[in-house]
């Protein structure tokens, strides 16, 4: 197949149809949502009958950054005061723990078997990279609301936070180890990275916040 306009279009449109697929599967049977769609992904994709053109892969990557920074999106947005009040402290803190501990485990399960240190800090670092997708259909298709499910969407939202934030960091340790110097850079980027994209949510969310209550009240 080649690489066109219509030819993408035509595949954005067919992923689009196994989407309102899933959507249907999911309404009418007891299975979620998020399993029926990760099927169908599988089934279509490299490891399945492969029917997506290789052609039009590398701009997967984009669209799955975008589909994430959505989700992200949708998390933070259930934060509301008095949620936060009821369970931002007790998220915060368990997330951390979730974070800390499975970095923890996960490096020092690897330099124990003999992997260098940079490499298992690395690794521990990605290891700290949830599914946020999974915990929130599978929540959203359950139809309750509970304390506990409101912590546990909390849980699942700061987790992701702690990851970027001891990603960062990692990071620029590893940085200083492989260069064999301390390089006062990988601080600033570090930071850079982090605090921008702290001053960066709160510059975008401020005003997408107002806009959207406006336009449809309480969301």
């Amino acid at each position: 197949m080649h690489d066109s306009v219509e030819h993408t279009l035509l595949l954005i449109g067919a992923m689009m149809l196994l989407g309102l697929l899933g959507e249907t599967l999911g309404k009418r049977t007891q299975l979620p949502r998020v399993t029926i769609l990760i099927g169908l992904g599988l089934a279509v994709g490299p490891l399945g009958l492969a029917w997506l053109p290789s052609g039009q892969l590398p701009w997967f990557d984009f669209v799955a950054t975008v589909a994430l920074t959505m989700i992200g999106f949708l998390l933070g947005g259930k934060f509301t005061g008095r949620t936060f009040r009821l369970y931002g402290k007790q998220s915060l803190w368990l997330a951390f723990g979730i974070t800390v501990g499975t970095f923890a485990v996960v490096c020092g399960g690897m330099v124990a078997v003999g992997i260098e240190l940079p490499i298992a800090l690395v690794l521990a670092g990605v290891s700290l990279a949830t599914d946020p997708v999974a915990t929130l259909e599978s929540v959203e298709d359950g139809g309750f609301d509970s304390p506990l499910l409101n912590l546990l969407s909390g849980i699942v939202a700061m987790d992701d936070m702690w990851g970027l934030v001891l990603f960062g960091l990692v990071m620029t340790a590893v940085g200083v180890a492989v260069e064999g110097s301390y390089q006062a850079h990988y601080i600033w980027i570090g930071l850079w990275e982090m605090f921008g994209g702290i001053g960066l949510g709160i510059a975008l969310g401020l005003p997408m916040a107002a806009l959207s209550g406006r336009i449809n009240k309480g969301k």
